[in-house]
C-alpha cells in the first residue's frame, strides 16, 4: 500500500508528460489505495501507508474538478488521520 500510494503521488507530479497515461494509472491505484481493507493492520507498515496515502490524496485533490468527488476525498483524508490519532 505504502509504495503504490507513492507510487501514484509521484505520477500526478509528472502529469503533464502524459496526461492520459497518467490519468489511467493513478485510477487504477486509486481504486486499490482507497480499499481499507487491503491496509497491513498491526504491523509497521500501516503507519507509513497512511502517511503515503495522505500524500497522494492530498495531491489527487488537486487535480480533481468535481466538488462532490473532492469533498469525498477529504472526508477520507479525514478519516485517515482520525485512524492514526485514535
Amino acid at each position: 500500500m505504502a509504495v503504490t500510494a507513492l507510487s501514484a503521488a509521484a505520477l500526478l507530479d509528472w502529469r503533464s508528460l502524459d496526461g492520459a497515461g497518467v490519468d489511467a494509472a493513478v485510477e487504477r491505484a486509486k481504486t486499490f489505495i482507497l480499499d481499507d481493507r487491503l491496509l497491513a493492520r498491526g504491523v509497521n507498515e500501516y503507519n507509513y501507508a497512511q502517511g503515503y496515502r495522505l500524500l497522494f490524496l492530498s495531491k489527487l485533490v488537486r487535480h480533481e474538478r468535481d466538488a462532490k468527488a473532492r469533498r469525498a476525498l477529504v472526508r477520507k483524508m479525514d478519516d485517515i488521520v482520525e485512524d492514526l490519532m485514535g
